[in-house]
C-alpha cells in the first residue's frame, strides 16, 4: 500500500472513532425514545404554573400556589377556593406525570 493511501485510511479511521466517542454517547437510548414517544407534552411539572381549559362557554382555570398546591380560580365567582383541587393535586403531585 502506498503511504498516501495509508494516511487517508488512518484519517478516516480517526474520524469514525471521534464520531463514536463524542457524538454517539449523547444520543438517546431506544428505551428513552420509546418513553418520549408516549408523552404528549415535553415539559416538567415544576415548570407549569397555571392551567386553563376552555370548553364551549365554560372556562376552568387553576393556579399553582407553592410546592405542588393547586387552587381552582374559575369557575368560583371571581375568588379562589381555599382548598386545592384533589384531582389536579394527584396529577401534579406524581413525580413523573404521564398522559396515556
Amino acid at each position: 500500500m502506498k503511504l498516501r493511501t495509508t494516511i487517508i485510511l488512518v484519517v478516516v479511521l480517526a474520524a469514525v472513532i471521534a464520531y463514536v466517542a463524542f457524538y454517539e454517547p449523547k444520543m438517546p437510548t431506544t428505551e428513552e425514545v420509546a418513553e418520549k414517544s408516549k408523552q404528549v407534552f415535553d415539559l416538567r411539572s415544576e415548570d407549569v404554573t397555571s392551567l386553563s381549559i376552555l370548553t364551549g362557554s365554560t372556562e376552568i382555570a387553576m393556579r399553582k400556589t407553592g410546592d405542588r398546591q393547586w387552587i381552582l380560580e374559575s369557575p368560583s365567582n371571581g375568588r379562589p377556593m381555599n382548598q386545592p383541587s384533589a384531582a389536579y393535586s394527584r396529577i401534579w403531585n406524581s413525580s413523573n406525570p404521564k398522559v396515556v
